[in-house]
């Protein structure tokens, strides 16, 4: 966001810009399908959860609305760790 607020302060200014400054992402790196997107979007949401203060992987789970079991099997298919002092992974049955 604050590269984009450069850019446009930049062009406002009469600084030029050019598409080859590096101020928009490189579109081959972000997903284009609708599935893709999905995908990031929610490894993305995990992960920002995952860096606030959480003592469980039912206190992330809680906070994202979703059961325990249901966020280990997201973190195992996005490959994130969350390994929380005495948190065991939630066996098949749970």
């Amino acid at each position: 966001m604050r590269e984009l607020q450069n850019a446009a302060e930049r062009f406002a200014l009469g600084l030029g810009l050019s598409l080859d400054d590096g101020v928009l992402p490189d579109a081959a790196d972000e997903p284009h399908n609708l599935s893709a997107k999905v995908e990031a979007f929610e490894r993305s949401l995990i992960a920002a959860e995952l860096e606030r203060p959480h003592n469980s992987l039912r206190s992330v789970a809680e906070a994202l609305g979703i059961p325990r079991k249901t966020l280990h099997d997201k973190l195992r298919k996005h490959g994130l760790p969350f390994n929380t002092p005495g948190e065991n992974p939630p066996d098949d049955g749970e």
